[in-house]
């Protein structure tokens, strides 16, 4: 752990181990697998990963709906 490397290596055995590989997803699907792996070996970075998760397709994608797995804090 500390490293990109580190990180993104675990994160490829993740997605090997779960079956990812085997075939494309959409991109909701994507952050949800980010968001399931972080839960997984990150529980400490859950909440700041999650919120940078919906800034993230937010700004990138041109919808309001997100994915399922992002939590939503509405007042």
């Amino acid at each position: 752990q500390g490293d990109a490397f580190n990180f993104l290596a675990a994160f490829a055995s993740y997605w090997q181990e779960q079956g990812y590989f085997a075939c494309s997803h959409r991109q909701e699907a994507e952050y949800n697998f980010l968001l399931d792996f972080i839960k997984s070996n990150f529980v400490e970075f859950q909440e700041t990963v999650n919120e940078l998760l919906k800034y993230d397709y937010l700004w990138n994608q041109q919808s309001s709906n997100l994915p399922s797995q992002l939590n939503r804090y509405n007042p």
